[in-house]
């Protein structure tokens, strides 16, 4: 249930807010009063050991962009609106009829509208502080389809690229499908979550566990956004919210409306 380090990143940012949640549920009120750790601060050393050459490309870029002023940063908001139950039996979906079975997931996603010339170096995701959010029975928050935080950790089952998981339905349903779902209350307890790039002190994440109402804490190291942008597109910010359900038609694939202010940092070409 551990997550998987980012090999070729170290620092010494102090993740506190995170290991005095995760002493259990009941601080969870009083952690989510504190800020978010300001990770983007950080000083990460790169150790150059078997970086892809795209993303290596891009944090030098970025650096240069930075050092001679030519980063732009675009406020913009993504919405996660949509509620709909899960859709047993179609679109790739089991039908729900297993307890415990990853049976069903819905899928979400908002593209941002950045310039045509823009390269993406950051995605800063805030407002996590202000709503109260609950989901049934887990939950995937992804960047152009590569997962960057989930309420229980599915990494074993799906492929690594970079020390980096991307999200794929059907390697997860076809895994797990004489497995536990892994929606149990203590599966997803704030220490058995995934979070790319905490255990190389790159992020913090922190959701509520499976059907009970709190707060989310998510703050992510520019090296943990660039590495994804680099492996992908840095000229697309895709944000995904994928839930799911095993067999319960009452409230599984569904989780409250989340509304994400993002502060986007770009150059132009």
């Amino acid at each position: 249930m551990s997550s998987q380090p980012i090999a070729f990143y170290r620092t010494k940012v102090a993740v506190a807010i995170v290991a005095a949640c995760a002493l259990g549920f009941a601080l969870f009120q009083n952690c989510a009063k504190v800020a978010a750790t300001d990770l983007n601060n950080s000083d990460p050393q790169a150790i150059k050991e078997n970086i892809p050459p795209e993303v290596e490309d891009l944090i030098k870029n970025c650096a240069d962009a930075k050092a001679t002023g030519r980063i732009s940063v675009l406020k913009t908001q993504v919405n996660f609106t949509n509620n709909e139950k899960c859709q047993w039996g179609i679109n790739d979906n089991w039908e729900g009829n297993v307890q415990n079975r990853l049976s069903a997931r819905k899928e979400r996603y908002v593209s941002a509208v950045i310039p045509a010339d823009a390269v993406v170096c950051n995605v800063k995701m805030d407002n996590f502080q202000e709503q109260v959010f609950k989901y049934d029975d887990n939950i995937f928050l992804t960047l152009n389809d590569f997962i960057l935080a989930s309420t229980a950790n599915y990494s074993e089952h799906l492929q690594s690229q970079n020390g980096f998981y991307k999200y794929d339905w059907i390697r997860l349903r076809d895994n797990m499908k004489d497995k536990r779902d892994l929606n149990d209350p203590s599966d997803s307890l704030p220490e058995k979550q995934y979070c790319a790039g905490k255990a190389d002190g790159l992020s913090d994440c922190l959701f509520p566990q499976t059907q009970a109402t709190g707060r989310i804490l998510l703050s992510f190291n520019e090296r943990v956004i660039q590495n994804v942008l680099g492996m992908t597109n840095p000229q697309q910010v895709k944000v995904g919210m994928i839930t799911t359900g095993d067999n319960d038609d009452a409230s599984d694939c569904q989780s409250s409306p989340i509304n994400l202010n993002l502060d986007i940092e770009y150059y132009r070409k």
